[in-house]
């Protein structure tokens, strides 16, 4: 795709993920949320919590997987989410409403959570779900196109955050609503990795003239 951009064959919850990125900046990770941004899971949510919050994945004395856990999970054990586009100011998650397709969050990874990593921030983005609720009526094709738009202006929107606003210099993705999101469908797997693909290689185009020495990277884990 662009020599700034690499398939990984490993996972969020694997030490050598991160052990394979640079070490001359920072790494930002995206956790594929849903709309609730719950704290946990399965997936990306699951794998992360996993491996930088291994004491908040159990319960019952560690006898019992907790799954998915509340929102508040974020904020209590590694600061505010802030949504991006705040231009810095942190604004309170709505604890009622759930949030729209595309929205995009992240909070900050405190030091002693990084277990020896670079990772310093998590970007949540909320995917469209091939369901009934995100087509409201439109035949598959339609919905399936309008769920591709929303995952390529949010891919981006995510590669300039990492890069311009949380100096990251490795970005970690895997496919956005390609997963159980799909609901089992090929058709709209791969949509949304055909726009994620156009996506990054459009923002590393637009980046090829700026110095190389200030490019970040991209991994991409999953089914690529």
């Amino acid at each position: 795709m662009n020599s700034r951009v690499r398939v990984s064959s490993s996972w969020f919850a694997k030490q050598a993920l991160y052990d394979s990125c640079s070490t001359e900046g920072p790494i930002v990770i995206v956790n594929n949320s849903n709309d609730q941004l719950s704290f946990g899971g399965g997936g990306t949510n699951g794998a992360i919590v996993n491996f930088f919050y291994p004491d908040q994945s159990t319960r019952f004395c560690g006898l019992m997987n907790a799954g998915r856990q509340h929102r508040d999970n974020w904020h209590l054990h590694s600061g505010p989410l802030c949504k991006a586009g705040s231009k810095g100011k942190e604004e309170d998650v709505d604890h009622t409403a759930p949030h729209p397709p595309g929205a995009i969050w992240y909070n900050s990874l405190p030091e002693q959570r990084r277990r020896g990593t670079n990772v310093t921030h998590i970007v949540h983005v909320v995917g469209p779900i091939n369901d009934a609720n995100f087509s409201n009526g439109e035949d598959e094709a339609t919905a399936r196109e309008r769920a591709a738009k929303v995952v390529g202006e949010a891919t981006n929107n995510i590669l300039v955050l990492a890069e311009s606003k949380l100096g990251a210099r490795t970005i970690i993705m895997s496919g956005i609503s390609a997963g159980i999101f799909a609901r089992g469908s090929n058709k709209w797997k791969e949509t949304m990795y055909d726009t994620m693909r156009t996506s990054i290689r459009e923002h590393c185009e637009e980046k090829s003239s700026e110095e190389s020495s200030n490019s970040m990277e991209v991994v991409l884990v999953g089914e690529w």
